[in-house]
């Protein structure tokens, strides 16, 4: 079945060292998922040259920008050189100290970071400039060949198709030195880059808690640092998105005037969730949101932020502009259930395949297959030590064509002479023969014995090795099937010294024998009156020297080939016994590294630390029943391809790599054997087996599952609970293998909370959980960032890089805050009202009623926000306003009090839409609009 996946073109930028760990692991996430995909472009950016080992295989050089190699203090020094820097520089003079350090830890300088930006925005000097590079990038995302090269990697798996528009994500740390002070710039750069597009351009911001954790032996300075530099990016933050205009000149005359605020969307990522629940490490939270953004990549941003209207929002003053999120997933535990299978069958490869007990027979015929193929039978042994061994008589035809006795004598001592000096010489040649054909052997036989190991087992190589040197038998051997028996074969029916002695004997009577025929007057008689006679009897006795004299030959030359075969066979006997030595500590080892894969526990988990997110959480499956299963159709003989060809040179060779990777080469051949079937393995369906298990209906089983998985993916975001802050919109993102699967309960098919999308991976359910809606005052720590802000302002530490902030309102809203709604209600129930150009608190409502104006010790002050500052400060009365609404409330009743507050809502409005856009009393009646409708969400 081919699955359906829809990918929105996607830039993905990470600021700083912090996130581009992010960033490599949602590459290796994407990669091992889809393969590359054209429409998603990755741009990592950071001051700092230094990148990660991990990290170095995921990013390009056109995906990387280092904004190194200038000098800050240089760059100020001649800043009137540099008139886009000296345009937003502050004027407060920052020490050359400062400076000189670059703005890297501890000092984490968002100045510098931002100053980096500037002065290398177009430089060329070491690569393609950081201006060129992110409008490649930015490009590149609707280019149509992209779009149709992504289409293109469609397979019979999966099919890909592209939507429409595209978003950019910017990932970085609010507090440290790279994102804190590149964000603003990069986003209206994007925005600028894309203006035809319209792109949603999301934050995803990485809190000081976090980067704590990732700072290894941090100070104090540096956790009191990164978090004045939150408090300031959030402060600008705050600005810009009221002011929603961005006007600046980069270098190169690269103007860039933006009527937006920098962010579509943004989100706030701590280390503990609104549950309670803790990541345990700054690469935990990597992680997490790694996972997070691979699963958004299915995703529209319309998909996560449909009917989204809260971020308009203020809650006591402020925008609810902030979301956070978190990931989880639901997975059928299938690379811990492949490691335990993989465990269980090694082990059983190992005990049973490896070190399988051999048959007697097969063992005895491969021991005499070896001695055949080596040619170590004696026969065999003995004609190659002897081939081309011979001792040439060169004056054989010359001795039988003497016609006298003298002359047949003399040649025949000469050729004798010829034949010791020549045996000498052949044994001489044997022996070297001897020396390079042993080793030869050597090497042979360790190879017969590596390759019978490896494919046959340890067990039956010992058992053959055992068999090869066990002692000959005794009586007369007839089958040479053991190197002792080779040996023997050779003392029973080889040659002798005796044989050699007895040769001699022969040739001596034949020498004689010869000589004699020219002794006496028979003998010259003979030669006169028989001469045919004498010629045929003296040929014969001149080939029966030459016959003797050839068998002293052969058998001196059989007599050495003996003796070094017999000096091979002790030798290989010896060599022998080392490989068996290496064998059977190959065999030990094997035995442990068996033992250990049948003991190691995979089948259970371990209970998770109290209070720590686990963001795969698996669902409960029978390890030893999966194993057992899939087991069944599995032989161990199949251990015969474990052992890699490369080792199986030598014994040594082979025990090395038993001793070094035996263990890690088992776990992962044995795995090999259940991949396919656990890459098939659907979740959903693994869910439907185990609601028959637990007697429960599939759907009412998986619905309850996912629920519990909604349920505890709570956002990483933490705030204050008990301002009064309510209404959350919360959008669960939830990725199915297919979301057309029937197995999908139907109460997320329909809820408006839950927009469901198709990943294509069977083996898990991923969940994103979006909140929306929270003001960035309210962030936990938030309080504390601004102490620490306003302690190192006072030292003159420079936090900001935009210009006039120090005019700009406070991030934390005004105090008394609820005070001054109550004074916005009370205009509207005639409890405050306006008489003359004076405020007054009429609690008798004598105005209203009788045109009677309060007295004077009601009195607030002239000018509504004025009066509004008096009220806020009178508790009592605020008070008083708070019980006599709720009374009158109670007694109009909510649906009636809504319409009255809606009908003061429309008026306000009404009011605005005259006023010129800088009226002051605009302002204070958007705030009272704010009041208004935190009323009527009460009354819901």
């Amino acid at each position: 079945m081919t699955t359906k996946v829809n990918f929105q073109p996607t830039l993905f930028i990470f600021m700083g060292t912090s996130s581009g760990q992010i960033g490599w692991r949602l590459k290796k996430l994407l990669y091992e998922a889809y393969g590359e995909v054209p429409i998603f472009r990755f741009l990592w950016i950071d001051i700092d040259a230094t990148m990660d080992t991990l990290a170095q295989p995921w990013f390009s050089k056109a995906e990387r920008v280092e904004l190194s190699g200038m000098v800050p203090a240089d760059v100020i020094a001649n800043i009137k050189h540099y008139k886009e820097i000296e345009a937003w520089w502050p004027g407060t003079k920052v020490p050359a100290g400062r400076l000189a350090g670059g703005g890297g830890a501890p000092q984490q300088m968002r100045l510098v970071g931002r100053l980096a930006l500037f002065r290398m925005f177009n430089d060329t000097d070491r690569d393609e400039s950081f201006y060129t590079k992110l409008k490649a990038a930015t490009q590149a995302l609707r280019e149509i060949q992209n779009i149709e090269a992504t289409i293109a990697k469609s397979n019979e798996k999966m099919e890909y198709s592209v939507a429409d528009g595209c978003r950019v994500v910017l990932v970085f740390s609010p507090c440290g030195g790279t994102g804190s002070a590149l964000s603003f710039d990069v986003a209206y750069l994007c925005r600028k880059f894309l203006a035809n597009e319209n792109p949603d351009i999301i934050s995803i911001g990485v809190l000081p808690s976090v980067i704590d954790k990732a700072i290894k032996d941090g100070t104090r300075l540096q956790q009191q640092k990164v978090r004045a530099n939150a408090y300031a990016w959030f402060r600008e933050d705050d600005v810009l998105t009221d002011q929603a205009h961005w006007n600046v000149m980069y270098p190169g005359n690269q103007p860039v005037e933006v009527y937006a605020p920098p962010f579509s969307y943004k989100f706030v990522v701590d280390i503990v969730n609104q549950a309670g629940y803790r990541l345990n490490s700054a690469d935990d939270v990597y992680n997490m949101i790694s996972q997070a953004l691979f699963t958004q990549t299915i995703l529209s941003t319309a998909g996560f932020t449909q009917n989204l209207s809260i971020l308009g929002d203020e809650f006591e003053g402020k925008l609810r502009s902030f979301s956070s999120l978190a990931s989880a997933a639901l997975v059928f535990p299938r690379q811990r259930l492949l490691a335990y299978c993989a465990h269980q069958f090694g082990s059983v490869l190992l005990k049973q395949g490896v070190l399988g007990q051999p048959e007697e027979h097969q063992v005895a015929v491969a021991a005499a297959a070896l001695l055949a193929r080596l040619r170590l039978k004696d026969n065999d042994l003995l004609a190659d030590l002897l081939a081309n061994r011979k001792v040439k008589m060169i004056m054989e035809a010359s001795i039988m064509k003497a016609d006298t006795v003298a002359a047949a004598i003399a040649q025949m001592d000469a050729q004798e002479a010829q034949n010791q000096t020549a045996r000498t010489s052949e044994a001489e040649m044997i022996d070297q023969v001897s020396r390079s054909h042993f080793v030869s052997i050597k090497k042979a036989f360790d190879q017969e014995i590596t390759n019978l190991a490896a494919n046959e087992g340890f067990q039956f190589a010992l058992a053959v090795l055992e068999k090869l040197l066990q002692p000959a038998p005794g009586g007369t051997i007839e089958e040479a099937d053991r190197l002792d028996s080779c040996k023997a074969r050779i003392s029973q029916q080889g040659a002798r010294d005796s044989d050699v002695e007895l040769a001699r004997k022969d040739y001596a009577r034949a020498h004689t024998e010869l000589k004699q025929m020219d002794d006496g007057v028979e003998d010259k008689v003979q030669r006169f009156f028989d001469k045919s006679g004498w010629k045929n009897s003296f040929a014969l006795k001149k080939r029966d020297g030459l016959t003797a004299m050839g068998k002293i030959n052969q058998l001196t030359l059989q007599l050495a080939a003996q003796k070094h075969a017999v000096g091979i066979y002790d030798q290989l006997a010896t060599f022998a016994l080392g490989l068996k030595t290496i064998l059977e500590a190959a065999i030990s080892k094997t035995t442990t590294v068996s033992e250990t894969l049948a003991s190691t526990d995979l089948g259970s988990t371990k209970e998770a630390e109290k209070n720590r997110f686990e963001f795969m959480r698996e669902i409960d499956i029978d390890f030893p029943a999966y194993y057992q299963a899939h087991a069944a159709k599995l032989s161990p003989s199949v251990f015969r391809n474990l052992i890699p060809a490369t080792v199986q040179t030598n014994m040594a060779t082979l025990a090395a790599w038993v001793e070094k990777s035996l263990q890690s080469a088992t776990i992962q051949y044995a795995g090999f054997h259940f991949v396919t079937d656990l890459e098939n393995q659907s979740l959903l369906e693994a869910l439907v087996i185990l609601a028959q298990k637990n007697g429960k209906t599939p759907e009412a089983y998986i619905e309850a599952e996912l629920n519990s998985l909604v349920a505890y993916c709570q956002p990483f975001c933490t705030f204050q609970k008990n301002r009064g802050l309510e209404n959350f919109e919360d959008v669960s993102l939830i990725g199915v293998e297919d979301e057309n699967n029937p197995l999908l309960p139907a109460s997320f098919r329909n809820h408006r909370k839950y927009v469901v999308k198709t990943t294509g991976f069977r083996d898990r359910v991923y969940v994103v959980q979006y909140r929306h809606g929270i003001p960035a005052f309210l962030v936990s720590e938030m309080e504390e960032y601004r102490l620490v802000y306003e302690d190192l302002r006072k030292k003159r530490d420079p936090l900001h890089i935009l210009p006039g902030m120090d005019e700009a309102d406070d991030l934390l809203p005004e105090q008394g805050h609820h005070n001054r709604e109550m004074f916005a209600i009370g205009l509207q129930f005639d409890l405050i009202v306006k008489v003359g150009a004076w405020y007054y608190y009429d609690p008798e409502r004598t105005y209203k009623t009788h045109q009677v104006r309060p007295g004077r010790e009601f009195r607030l002050e002239q000018g509504r926000d004025k009066a509004e500052d008096v009220f806020s400060h009178r508790d009592e009365w605020v008070t008083a306003v708070e019980e006599k609404v709720d009374n009158e409330i109670e007694e109009m009743g909510n649906k009636e009090a809504s319409l009255k507050i809606q009908r003061a809502i429309d008026a306000h409005l009404a009011a605005i839409a005259k006023m010129p856009p800088d009226e002051k009393m605009r302002k204070q009646y958007e705030k009272e609009i704010e009041a208004f409708k935190a009323l009527q969400r009460r009354l819901m």
